[in-house]
């Protein structure tokens, strides 16, 4: 399980736009969508749709988180059974 989130930089832009309240909502909002997938939803469309970018943005950092972490899981796991097979070569080698 991931225990980070990523915001690019170029979402600067449009958090400038915003102000700190609006942005402390957004960041939390966004914060709970990441952790447990908690939608939010915004009385305001510019809230709404930088929200949704967001949480696109964020959806696709954790599908590949997923892919990476499910990737090198199996090069571990490949590594450790040769690892074992070499091991068992060895002894029975002596």
């Amino acid at each position: 399980m991931k225990k980070s989130m990523l915001i690019h930089h170029d979402f600067i832009h449009t958090f400038r736009l915003l102000t700190y309240e609006e942005l402390g909502r957004l960041i939390m909002a966004a914060m709970e969508f990441d952790v447990d997938g908690t939608v939010t939803e915004f009385d305001d469309r510019m809230m709404n749709a930088t929200y949704f970018r967001l949480t696109e943005c964020l959806r696709r950092n954790s599908e590949k988180y997923e892919e990476i972490t499910q990737k090198r899981t199996e090069a571990a796991k490949k590594r450790w059974e040769q690892f074992k097979k070499e091991e068992l070569k060895n002894n029975y080698d002596l």
